[in-house]
């Protein structure tokens, strides 16, 4: 089973990379309204299920990408790929009725929608 490596560096840069943003804009007006969404049992703040669903779709790219290009995948990261993406998912369609987006954050919730749209057909196709 593979633990740690490319997964966790795309998730902890992922991070990174949305903390860094949201220190130069904000995205959402209600990021201390609570959501349940799948990664957390009890509800947490809109800002964190921002973030879950940030790093979620970069996970799911990065196993998506490795799965596609690398003979040597693990079988299993088809497997993370699938779980990443369905959390995802079910993670976008709990922000969707809850979070207030400004408007630069409307813009970047439509890329991230893009963006699960390509993953999903993807591994459709």
């Amino acid at each position: 089973m593979v633990r740690g490596g490319p997964a966790a560096c795309w998730g902890e840069t992922g991070h990174h990379a949305l903390y860094l943003r949201n220190s130069f804009e904000t995205f959402v007006t209600n990021g201390d309204a609570l959501v349940t969404h799948p990664l957390r049992p009890e509800p947490r703040p809109v800002a964190g299920a921002v973030h879950a669903a940030h790093v979620l779709a970069r996970m799911t790219y990065g196993l998506a990408r490795w799965a596609a290009v690398e003979e040597t995948a693990p079988p299993e990261i088809s497997e993370r790929r699938d779980n990443a993406l369905e959390r995802l998912q079910r993670t976008i369609a709990a922000l969707k009725p809850v979070a207030e987006w400004t408007d630069r954050g409307r813009l970047y919730f439509e890329d991230l929608l893009k963006w699960e749209q390509e993953l999903t057909d993807a591994r459709v196709g």
